[in-house]
């Protein structure tokens, strides 16, 4: 059997021109890059640097543009556990891109490497770490069992 047998022509191009249309609207939807509230992304377009986009629906062309970072806006608080010890840091990101891309937001691996500095000054070191890359140390807390 045959598809003349099946479908008219009529038919035929019906079936195929809906099929083109849903994979269409399927391409172009898959552009749209929702940023919430309070946040920003970073947008690469084919590996490169875009820029930093805050809040809203933006688009840009699929398969070419993407976001690779997504961060809070304001102070951020996060528990860390280094050597079975939990702390929480507070820290806030001044520059999105320096943060995401020389930092490689690797807060737990900042604070590991000042926690290790035996003979320095905790806050100095962490307050000048953060700065390098991009961020606002604000405090660091050992939480009490």
């Amino acid at each position: 059997m045959t598809y003349d047998q099946l479908f008219t022509n009529e038919q035929f191009a019906i079936i195929v021109g809906g099929i083109l249309l849903l994979g269409i609207i399927l391409y172009i939807s898959t552009g749209f890059i929702y940023i919430g509230k309070n946040r920003v992304g970073i947008i690469e377009r084919v590996g490169k640097y875009i820029g930093t986009f805050g809040p809203k629906l933006h688009y840009f062309a699929p398969l070419l543009y993407r976001r690779v970072g997504y961060y809070k806006v304001g102070e951020i608080s996060q528990v860390l556990v280094i050597d079975r010890k939990k702390y929480i840091i507070k820290y806030e990101i001044n520059n999105f891109k320096q943060f995401h891309y020389v930092g490689n937001h690797d807060t737990l691996g900042i604070v590991k490497a000042s926690l290790n500095e035996k003979d320095a000054d905790l806050s100095k070191l962490l307050i000048e770490r953060f700065k390098l890359v991009g961020a606002r140390f604000i405090s660091l807390q050992k939480v009490k069992k």
